[in-house]
């Protein structure tokens, strides 16, 4: 049986919840209690640590992992965000050049690394690497470790060890009214989520 003391939490926006009611400017506001993280804590009962990044690449959430130190009897669920995003890393572990295809076009750094070095078979094994490499990080860590994918990646080559949850917030998302903005998902999608997330642990036990 699964004794949770600790929950940690990492994505981008869809995992901070972004837009929901009480945090309309991610940047300045703390992850949202109606975000699947909250959620799910009162639902086991636990503290749970978001330590989602909105626009986070995965690149940027595995880095987050190796830089967080876990108090015993965690469990570590991961939420990994879109293949097409990349960040250019600092010294300063918290912050990070985040690049996205939804920032403005403006952006010099933005604009030259989809037109010169953009390759999407590149950038999905380059994701997958990550995925690998976090679950083996975690799994040699004794942590219990849960992953979640946002993109529909249909086929994973045969090293791959991640084993993918079968719950897409894309296709709850679409289910359910959106946030504010009407692009990221509302609070009922978000408890939709943790819902499912609750009885996959449960189901653990």
């Amino acid at each position: 049986m699964l004794n949770i003391e600790n929950v940690y939490t990492f994505g981008c926006s869809f995992t901070y919840g972004a837009m929901l009611e009480d945090c309309l400017n991610s940047i300045k506001q703390p992850p949202s209690k109606y975000a699947w993280p909250a959620v799910l804590g009162k639902m086991l009962n636990t503290t749970v640590h978001n330590l989602a990044d909105p626009g986070s690449s995965n690149k940027q959430i595995l880095f987050k992992i190796l830089n967080t130190k876990f108090l015993k009897n965690s469990l570590v669920i991961i939420h990994w965000s879109f293949f097409n995003r990349y960040c250019i890393l600092s010294s300063d572990i918290t912050r990070a050049v985040q690049i996205g295809i939804w920032l403005p076009k403006i952006n010099n750094v933005n604009k030259f690394f989809y037109k010169k070095f953009y390759n999407e078979n590149d950038m999905i094994l380059d994701s997958i690497f990550r995925m690998n490499y976090a679950k083996q990080h975690l799994d040699n860590s004794s942590l219990v470790n849960l992953h979640l994918k946002m993109d529909d990646i249909k086929t994973f080559p045969d090293w791959n060890n991640v084993d993918f949850l079968d719950i897409s917030m894309q296709q709850i998302s679409s289910i359910y009214p959106k946030a504010i903005d009407e692009m990221h998902p509302g609070a009922e999608a978000h408890c939709a989520l943790a819902e499912l997330i609750y009885k996959y642990i449960q189901s653990l036990n």
